[in-house]
């Protein structure tokens, strides 16, 4: 298939992924994996048809790998996957294309695919990709398959489209385990050695957190679903607040109005109003006033 190059410097896929799953199989080679899975042999082909048809994939058409300068060695393919949320208007299936490219070697075997859907909403707006690592260790070749998310524009769903496919690509990384061990074993291969399976880190971790599963019913909230949710309970309390505000502002104004009684809450109890003071007698104007009143008394 030519000279091997190197999948870290060719820029075929993003560099953040996470692992999908992974098994092991004994008695093998890195080299009888790739024949019996990945070439262009008829009856490697008939198991990647009955691969697609499992996922329940229509129109499945593969090319063969070809040569190219820059990624190696590629090949392409398309298929129609079955849509995951049915709207009406649009198709029940969408169609895929693929990009596979691989570097293969006694020792390992890498593989990159580029997968493409088309015709369902926010479609245009990523990419899905997966690495596949095959590596031979102490007479074990080791499968561990990595997913992750390419995204073209910006979205505000971006948390959730990344985490419906990664789920996607976890359940079709186990239905091709289930589909390889299958095959090993009804070869008699393995040397009597069944295929071991790996669980992903993260569903451990996910394991471990059934309690807040099952609190939040399954739901796959990123936090800016969770920032919305939380804006919204403000804005609902805030405006709750200004209308019983603006209710008892209305009842006094009534009151005032009709110069009736005011709200209980509104009540208050008159001051009582000071007495008089006697007021003092004026002052003379003159002296003669002044005699005058002297007089008087």
């Amino acid at each position: 298939y030519g000279p091997v190059i190197p999948m870290e410097t060719s820029g075929f896929l993003e560099k953040k992924l996470q692992e999908l799953g992974s098994v092991s199989f004994p008695g093998t080679t890195v080299e009888e994996l790739f024949n019996k899975f990945w070439s262009d042999s008829p009856a490697s082909v008939a198991l990647q048809e009955e691969y697609h048809k499992r996922k329940q994939e229509i129109e499945f058409k593969m090319g063969k790998w070809e040569r190219d300068e820059k990624y190696g060695n590629v090949k392409e393919m398309t298929y129609k996957t079955p849509a995951k949320v049915r709207v009406p208007g649009v198709p029940a299936f969408a169609p895929v294309i693929e990009k596979v490219r691989f570097s293969l070697t006694a020792e390992w075997l890498e593989m990159e695919n580029l997968i493409q859907t088309t015709g369902v909403p926010y479609s245009d707006y990523f990419l899905a990709e997966q690495r596949w690592k095959i590596v031979a260790e102490n007479g074990v070749v080791v499968v561990s398959v990595y997913g992750g998310v390419r995204f073209l524009k910006k979205t505000w769903l971006s948390g959730k489209i990344e985490g419906e496919t990664i789920k996607a690509m976890k359940e079709t990384v186990n239905l091709w385990i289930q589909q390889a061990t299958a095959a090993i074993v009804a070869e008699g291969g393995g040397g009597g050695k069944a295929p071991v399976v790996s669980t992903p880190r993260e569903e451990v971790e996910a394991a471990d957190q059934g309690m807040v599963a099952s609190l939040l019913g399954g739901l796959d909230i990123d936090w800016k679903t969770t920032l919305l949710v939380i804006l919204l309970f403000l804005y609902m309390l805030l405006f709750l607040r200004f209308s019983m505000l603006a209710g008892r502002v209305e009842e006094l104004e009534v009151a005032l109005a009709s110069h009736s009684h005011c709200p209980a809450d509104f009540s208050f109890e008159p001051l009582p109003s000071p007495l008089p003071s006697p007021l003092p007698p004026p002052p003379p104007n003159s002296i003669e006033d002044f005699v005058g009143s002297t007089n008087s008394t």
